[in-house]
C-alpha cells in the first residue's frame, strides 16, 4: 500500500506575505520493504522484484516528486553483499 500526500511548497518571494504562488509537492510514502528476505528458505525475489516494477509504475503514474520510505529497505547487511571483514 502507498499514500501519496500533497502539500503546499511556497515559492521565495522577495515578500514574506505573498503565498500567492505555490506549487505542490507530491510524495510517495512507503515502508519496509525488506529486499533480499527469504520465507522459509525460499526466495522472494520475484516478489520484490514485482514490487519494485509496480513502485516505479506508481511514481510515474502520481507524479511523485520524492518517495519517503519509512523503514528497512533491505533484510539484513547480507542483502546487499556486506560481509563481516575477518580482519576486524
Amino acid at each position: 500500500m502507498s499514500l501519496v500526500i500533497a502539500a503546499s511548497k511556497f515559492m521565495a518571494t522577495p515578500f514574506a506575505s505573498d503565498y500567492s504562488k505555490t506549487t505542490m509537492l507530491r510524495l510517495l510514502h512507503t515502508a519496509d520493504w525488506h529486499l533480499g528476505h527469504s520465507l522459509h528458505g525460499v526466495s522472494r525475489q520475484p516478489e520484490h522484484q514485482r514490487f519494485l516494477d509496480w513502485l516505479l509504475l506508481e511514481l510515474q503514474r502520481q507524479q511523485a516528486d520524492a518517495l519517503i520510505v519509512a523503514g528497512d529497505i533491505f533484510d539484513s547487511a547480507e542483502s546487499i553483499g556486506c560481509r563481516p571483514n575477518p580482519a576486524l
